[in-house]
């Protein structure tokens, strides 16, 4: 597999690249180039031709065309969305007392500082 950073780097830095380039690493670093603002005119004439060339011929000319920099850009990537385990406690005070998420979020500090958690939990049937 590619380190696409690695690749990032070499185009920056105009060094020699030793790794296979395909079709998913070119759509990984049209991504990450575009991500820094100097690069969009760039890439954006060269999107026209990622259907027409061979995606080794695609990073050569992705290669050739972005200008190169003594350092590479802090390029900030996605994160993906974490999804926060939902505690079955405040789920079963929200339900008996017909809170929206919005009212429960607004009264959890409340419930925090009131409530036994561990009284609340055995009465409410909760493990």
């Amino acid at each position: 597999m590619t380190n696409i950073f690695n690749v990032i780097r070499s185009v920056y830095s105009k060094s020699n690249i030793d790794m296979e380039i395909d079709n998913s690493t070119n759509i990984l670093l049209v991504y990450y180039l575009g991500l820094d603002k100097d690069n969009l005119p760039t890439l954006a004439r060269i999107a026209e031709f990622s259907y027409y060339i061979t995606s080794d011929s695609l990073f050569y000319l992705i290669w050739l065309s972005v200008k190169g920099k003594d350092k590479t850009p802090f390029l900030r990537g996605f994160k993906r969305k974490e999804t926060e385990k939902e505690n079955s406690l405040y789920e079963k005070i929200r339900y008996i007392l017909g809170w929206s998420q919005k009212e429960l979020d607004l009264n959890r500090s409340i419930l925090d500082k009131v409530i036994d958690k561990s009284i609340w939990k055995e009465r409410l049937g909760i493990k």
